[in-house]
Formats: C-alpha cells, structure tokens, sequence
C-alpha cells in the first residue's frame, strides 16, 4: 500500500513547464539551473524528443544530435519544456 507522505516530509517536487511559465515562476516552481542553463526538450527534424539546454537570459536552446547542433533562438524557445523545481 502507498501512501503519500506529508508536505513537510516531501522535499522537492519537479515538472517540466513552458519556457514562458517556467520564467514567471508559475505555481511557484523556477527552473533547475546551473547558471544561467536550464534541462530542456527539444524535437529534431524527425519529431523525435531530445534533452537539451537553454540558457534563460539569452533564450537560446541547444542540443547536439547525430553530429549536428540543433538550436532555437527568440520566440521558437517560448513554447520549449524546462525542467523546474518547487522550492
């Protein structure tokens, strides 16, 4: 049986967010970050999901594949998902 254990005892709770959200701290969660680089998810030509960075002041996102560096810059990063933490 599980059972869920009480605030005080549950540390931290992650998700992923939107770049837009993750930026306004909804919900009271911020983005993990080392820096000013966040854990993100980006789609290559083919669809498929890959993890990636961003960096949160510049709005750029990067990730390397197959040999190649895959990026957005501006409003493409808007809608990317960052992995963020409830304090």
């Amino acid at each position: 049986m599980l059972a869920l254990p009480p605030p005080e005892n549950r540390g931290m709770e992650y998700k992923w967010q939107p770049f837009r959200d993750a930026m306004k701290n909804a919900g009271g969660f911020r983005p993990v970050h080392v820096g000013d680089s966040a854990p993100c998810i980006l789609k290559d030509a083919k669809g498929v999901e890959r993890l990636g960075n961003v960096h949160l002041k510049n709005e750029k996102a990067s990730v390397g594949a197959g040999g190649k560096e895959i990026h957005m810059v501006g409003p493409a990063v808007q809608d990317l998902l960052v992995l963020c933490r409830n304090p």
